[in-house]
């Protein structure tokens, strides 16, 4: 009987500490994605899926600060950070040109799960919202043949900040 409690605590505790673990992937890069030293986080919500051969979607909605939103808006120099390996489409709001339309397509349309389907159709629709900003990192000189694409998406009047990272 002492052995089977045993067994239990184990098991119980492994599971807490399984599910106490969770690791925000761009947590500690938002203030270079963002371009502001100090982004103070009220709260953060992730999906993800992922498929065979390493394919997926990942999505991170960050609730920001007042302070974070308004340093952000008030910034006149809305540029992400160089990446090594990696071309990047700084801050835009309402943008229609075509290397957008082909990343907006590349990280929106996507046949998955219903929770990450859904919440990549919110995104999607949200775009031509007033107040709301989009900037990408892709992989590829030509964005129509990248694999991988982050895109980052601000709605001010919100204050979320929706990361979408596609693998494909």
């Amino acid at each position: 009987m002492k052995d089977l409690i045993i067994s239990v605590m184990v098991c119980v505790l492994s599971c807490f500490m399984l599910f106490s673990c969770q690791r925000y992937l761009y947590k500690d890069e938002l203030s270079t994605i963002v371009g502001i030293d100090q982004v103070q986080i009220e709260n953060i919500y992730q999906i993800d899926e992922f498929g065979g051969f390493g394919e997926g979607k990942l999505v991170e909605i960050y609730t920001l600060s007042e302070l974070t939103i308004k340093a952000f808006v008030l910034n006149p120099n809305k540029t992400l950070s160089a990446k090594d390996n990696w071309v990047k489409k700084d801050w835009e709001t309402n943008s229609c040109d075509t290397i957008s339309q082909i990343l907006i397509d590349n990280s929106l349309n996507y046949l998955g799960g219903k929770t990450i389907s859904q919440q990549l159709i919110f995104i999607k629709d949200m775009l031509s919202l007033p107040n709301i900003y989009m900037s990408f990192y892709y992989n590829e000189t030509n964005p129509e043949l990248s694999t991988k694409i982050q895109m980052f998406v601000l709605d001010a009047s919100n204050r979320k900040l929706y990361i979408v990272d596609t693998v494909n």
